[in-house]
C-alpha cells in the first residue's frame, strides 16, 4: 500500500512488486517495446492492439461523454473503437455512429 493521497488505492510501485530496476533500464525497455509496437502497427494496423485498448478503456465504456464536431456539442455514450481507429458512440434515442473526426471530452457533463 502507498501513502500518497493523490493516488488511487490501487496504485502500486515497482518496489512493492519486488522489481528492482533502474530508471534507465526501465526507460530502455519501454522504448524498445514502443519501437516493436510501431513496427507492428505499421505492418498490421490497429487491429492487433484493439484487445489492449478495450481492456484499458473498459472503465470508459458505456459512459456518457461530450462530443464536439461540425454539428456542435452533444452527449453520447461510448460504445467502442473500430479497427480503423474510429470511435463508436450513440446519442440518446439514435442509432450508433462512427466518429472519424471531432473531439471527445471525458469531463462530467453540466446538468
Amino acid at each position: 500500500m502507498h501513502d500518497d493521497p493523490s493516488l488511487p488505492d490501487t496504485a502500486t510501485s515497482l518496489a512493492q512488486q519486488q522489481l528492482n530496476l533502474s530508471r534507465s533500464h526501465l526507460a530502455g525497455q519501454i522504448i524498445r517495446r514502443w519501437q516493436e509496437d510501431f513496427v507492428r502497427f505499421d505492418r498490421d494496423g490497429l487491429e492487433p492492439f484493439l484487445p489492449f485498448w478495450n481492456e484499458a478503456a473498459a472503465p470508459m465504456m458505456r459512459q456518457i461523454v461530450q462530443i464536439s464536431d461540425a454539428r456542435g456539442h452533444y452527449p453520447a455514450e461510448v460504445l467502442g473503437i473500430g479497427g480503423d481507429g474510429r470511435l463508436q458512440v450513440q446519442e440518446p434515442d439514435k442509432a450508433p455512429v462512427w466518429l472519424s473526426a471531432g473531439d471527445v471530452s471525458l469531463r462530467p457533463l453540466a446538468s
